[in-house]
């Protein structure tokens, strides 16, 4: 029966990742775009704050400001 599950969403905590591979090893891996959305955020935020911090005073408000804008869909970014 586990060998005929074809895929499994889950979000990415590895113990979860270990035991759908373990139980069920013909199964896609499939993540949630919750979780997925979420880890990209906090990569984005990562990054963003090691560049601040090295920055010079005056590089400083360009950085500042811009998670929202590095989220956003092109299509929805606006000249202002």
């Amino acid at each position: 029966m586990r060998d005929s599950i074809e895929a499994a969403a889950i979000d990415m905590w590895d113990p979860y990742i270990k035991a759908i591979t373990e139980s069920c090893p013909n199964a896609k891996i499939v993540f949630d775009e919750f979780h997925v959305v979420a880890a990209f955020g906090r990569v984005i935020d990562k990054v963003r704050n090691m560049e601040y911090q090295e920055a010079e005073k005056s590089d400083k408000a360009v950085i500042k400001g811009t998670k929202y804008l590095l989220l956003k869909n092109e299509q929805n970014i606006t000249p202002e």
